[in-house]
Formats: structure tokens, C-alpha cells, sequence
């Protein structure tokens, strides 16, 4: 045990204190010089930052207890805040780990060089208390494991525009390690905030919830949640970025399969699908092109539907509309039946169209109907399964006009890392092709000769954000056109 009563201590080297380290007083002062300390036991701190001084950018507080620790940084007054650099844990003590003092409530705080090294060891924060990480670098938190995690709040603190994957190795006494990563793919606001992460089995105000009955990307999420708990993750402020979040799963029993992550305020359970379905294991549950912060949880399904539809389009040729779709998968799949509408609200059945049946390619799909109604025409898809499950696509409208002396056809959309622009003019020699971002910002842009009558442009769309684009044609003689895109790239 090293107990400092009064005066100061000025370290030259690195020690190892086996038992508790306890400075008495504001006059008892420990001086580190920036060299290592590391604690078997117990770190009582008299007055914060007044006692335990010289922190540098290279040095590192170590738990390596064998039993229970606790980190007690203002055992005699509130303030001055002590703010630590490196701070490290291979304490293997199993559950027990470091316990953050509730004497005068402090938090756990990691400068803005510092890194937290989570290798054995739990750090547990009681009622709000915080580990604080200040240091922006995406690095600046291991990823923890099943043996080292903050059981309880975990702050990060991110840069004015930052980008890229953020870890939060957070758990619970019961469910464990439950680890979440954030992943943005635009700068995650303006100016700095702060991310705030905890885990939390269901009870409480948050009760599991029963099943969605959502459906997406060929799945109807038709079971309770994962029951392992849910995540709180909460901005300082408004979060203007899309992320990618990968949520790792461990402490659960009643997986199923087909899973995704739903989305609810903190203030209440509202819970709801936000941005696009990735298909992903229990153990890494991911969703892509995320917004805003709140609670998140695992959704799962019994089985998965046997067919992703990509896209459904079409376009008046004037003496006809041309429909078009595109599927994956198709397994244990019936047929598409294609049906129209005058008014958008009762349908009837126009063509059956067989599968194809592939799995591993994308399957196009064309139907030309003749039969359609002035002036406009609307239409859906009925997909049918082998077992007579049966599911509809959203519904689309073609407004049929004469025969127009250009025609465009744009496609797929949602675009998937390429996006073709087909472009058929009888008095037209060239166009531009112009894309551009809700905001207005040109992201794109090429002349197309059309003296040949038609073209066909390939566009490689990898190097765009994920959203919404509008694709104008610009011609010399002939009104512009714009149409709307979605951009859904995968990885």
C-alpha cells in the first residue's frame, strides 16, 4: 500500500503499487511525471487533479487487480476534475473489475491523447456516472471482448466533421459484452458532439416488444425482438451524418434468422425501420445509411421471403408501356402476376410472368401492355410463393401521352454501383447528362453524342454517397427532363 499524508512525490520511473494508492489530503501529492502507474487495488485520490499531477501524453494508468478495484479519483472534494491520459485494463477478476466511486460522483475521464485499452476487466459506471474518452480518433477505444467492456456509459467525444467507424464496447452484468460500432459514411455533423452508449436488458419502461410485422429486402421481421436488451446511443446535439451500424449480438436465446435493426426515440418505445436492410448474422447485425440517435434493437424473422425485389419502373412508349423489374434470389418462388389500376385503388391481374429462378445474378424482367388507361395508368407487382404466401411491390403510375420525339429510360433505381442512362431522340444530336443532390450540387455531368439516335450510358456510381439524386437530360431544341434516383451502393 502506498498512502501519501503530506508534501509531494515526484516519480522518476514507472512503479507498481500491489495494493491500494491513496493520497490523504490537498498537501499529499502524487507527481507521476508522466511515467506509468499501475494499481493491484484501490486508487483513492484526495482532491482530483491537485493531487495526482504530472499527466503526460504518453502516460498510462494500469488496473491489473486480481480481486475488485475501485476508482475513486475525489474521495475529499468534487473538484478540480481529474483527467487522465492512457488508461489500461488487465484487472482478472472476472466480473468484479474497476467500479467508478460514487463518493462525490466522478466520472472516468480519458483526455484528448488518450486511449482506453480494454484487454481484461470490466470498468462499471454506477447510476450516470461516465467513462469519458475526449480523444477524437477513431482508434481512440479498443474494441474491447466478452471479459473487458464499460458496464454502464461510455462518452465519446467526435470532431467537427468526422467520419469513419467509432466503437462502443458497452454490456450489462447479465446479458455481457454487447458491443456496437457506428460507421459514418458522412460527416457526422458540423461541428463537434458527443456520443453517449450504454446496454440495457428489456424491462422497465422498456418492455420487449412484440413483433413488427415489417417487410423488407424479403423479409418479414414476424418475431419478438432479440432478447438480449437494447442499446442507448444519444448525440450531444443533432447528428447530421448517415452511419452504418453494426450491432455485435451475444447475450441472447432466441435467435431465429433474417435479421435487421429497428430504431425508437429515447423519450418513449416508438419503435421504427430507418435507413436500408444489410443481410448480416445475428453475431453483426448491420443497417446501412442510419440517421439520428436513439435506442436500437435487434429484429428478427422465422424465415425469409423467396424473392428481393430490386426495382419495379416503367415508361410510356405512346402506343404502349413498358414495365420493367428487377429481382435476385427466387427461391421456393411461384410467379410475378402484373397488375394495373385506372385509379390506383382497385387492381386487376394483366399478366403472370414465370421466374427465372437464378440466385447468384440480378433477373431483368419486361412486359409491354397495350391495354392501358388515359391518361394515366397505375401498377403493382404480386409476388406469389410456392407455399401460397403472396406479398405486393409499391405501387407506380405511367402517364401515357403521344409518342414523344425523345425517350429516356433510366435504370435500376435504386441504383446498385452502376447506373445506365438510355437516351432515344429522332431530332436530337446531343444531350448533357446532369446529376445532382437534393441540395442542388453538381456531382456528375457528360455530353452524349445522339447522332446516331440512340445512346446508352454507363455510369459508375461507387464514388456516390447513398441518397437521393435528381438525373437531368438537357437538350439543345427539346424541354429538359428530370427524373428522381436512389442510390444504394453495396459494399
Amino acid at each position: 500500500m502506498v498512502t501519501k499524508t503530506t508534501g509531494t512525490v515526484n516519480l522518476l520511473n514507472s512503479i507498481e503499487v500491489a495494493q491500494d494508492l491513496t493520497t490523504v489530503n490537498a498537501t499529499s501529492i502524487l507527481n507521476t511525471n508522466g511515467v506509468d502507474v499501475t494499481i493491484g487495488r484501490d486508487f483513492i485520490n484526495s482532491h482530483g487533479a491537485t493531487t495526482f499531477t504530472g499527466i503526460g501524453a504518453s502516460s498510462t494508468l494500469i488496473f491489473n487487480g486480481t480481486a475488485a478495484q475501485v476508482y475513486n479519483p475525489n474521495n475529499n472534494a468534487a473538484t478540480p476534475t481529474l483527467t487522465l491520459n492512457n488508461v489500461t485494463m488487465l484487472n482478472t477478476g472476472g466480473a468484479a473489475g474497476v467500479t467508478i466511486s460514487t463518493i462525490n460522483t466522478p466520472n472516468m475521464i480519458l483526455g484528448t491523447s488518450g486511449v482506453l485499452t480494454l484487454t481484461s476487466g470490466r470498468i462499471i459506471t454506477p447510476n450516470t456516472q461516465e467513462v469519458v474518452a475526449m480523444n477524437t480518433a477513431n482508434n481512440a477505444v479498443s474494441v474491447g471482448n466478452t471479459t473487458s467492456f464499460v458496464q454502464g456509459n461510455l462518452r465519446r467525444y467526435l470532431a467537427a466533421g468526422a467520419t469513419g467507424s467509432f466503437d462502443f464496447p458497452v454490456g450489462h452484468s447479465t446479458p455481457g459484452y454487447e458491443r456496437a460500432n457506428i460507421n459514418f459514411t458522412s460527416a457526422a455533423a458540423v461541428a463537434a458532439i458527443q456520443l453517449l452508449a450504454r446496454f440495457d436488458p428489456w424491462g422497465g419502461a422498456w418492455l420487449s416488444p412484440a413483433a413488427p410485422n415489417w417487410t423488407e429486402c424479403s423479409t418479414t421481421y414476424n418475431m419478438p425482438y432479440l432478447n438480449n436488451g437494447y442499446w442507448s446511443i444519444d448525440a450531444s446535439s443533432v447528428s447530421t451524418g448517415l452511419y452504418d451500424l453494426t450491432l455485435y449480438n451475444l447475450g441472447y436465446s432466441n435467435a431465429a434468422i433474417g435479421f435487421s435493426i429497428a430504431k425508437s426515440s429515447s423519450a418513449a418505445p416508438t419503435w421504427a425501420l430507418n435507413g436500408n436492410c444489410v443481410a448480416s448474422p445475428v453475431t453483426a447485425v448491420r443497417r446501412n445509411s442510419m440517421s439520428g440517435f436513439s435506442k436500437m434493437a435487434t429484429i428478427q424473422a422465422s424465415s425469409l421471403l423467396s424473392v428481393e425485389l430490386l426495382e419495379f419502373n416503367g415508361v410510356s412508349r405512346g402506343t404502349h408501356n413498358e414495365l420493367f423489374w428487377l429481382s435476385t434470389k427466387e427461391l421456393n418462388f411461384k410467379n410475378y402476376e402484373l397488375e394495373s389500376s385506372e385509379d390506383g385503388i382497385s387492381f386487376n391481374a394483366i399478366a403472370k410472368v414465370e421466374p427465372i429462378g437464378q440466385t447468384s445474378t440480378f433477373n431483368k424482367y419486361t412486359y409491354l401492355d397495350f391495354d392501358y388507361y388515359n391518361p394515366v395508368t397505375y401498377y403493382r407487382l404480386k409476388m406469389n410463393d410456392l407455399n401460397g404466401d403472396y406479398r405486393y411491390s409499391q405501387i407506380i403510375d405511367i402517364g401515357n401521352k403521344i409518342q414523344n420525339e425523345t425517350s429516356i429510360k433510366i435504370y435500376p433505381n435504386p441504383a446498385y454501383n452502376e447506373l445506365y442512362v438510355y437516351i432515344e431522340s429522332e431530332t436530337e444530336t446531343n444531350a448533357t447528362i446532369e446529376i445532382k443532390d437534393m441540395l442542388g450540387r453538381l456531382i456528375y455531368t457528360q455530353d452524349v453524342d445522339l447522332t446516331a439516335r440512340i445512346k446508352n450510358t454507363f455510369i459508375n456510381t461507387t464514388s456516390f454517397a447513398q441518397g437521393t439524386y435528381v438525373v437531368s437530360i438537357n437538350y439543345k431544341h427539346s424541354p429538359s427532363e428530370n427524373i428522381k434516383i436512389v442510390i444504394n451502393n453495396r459494399n
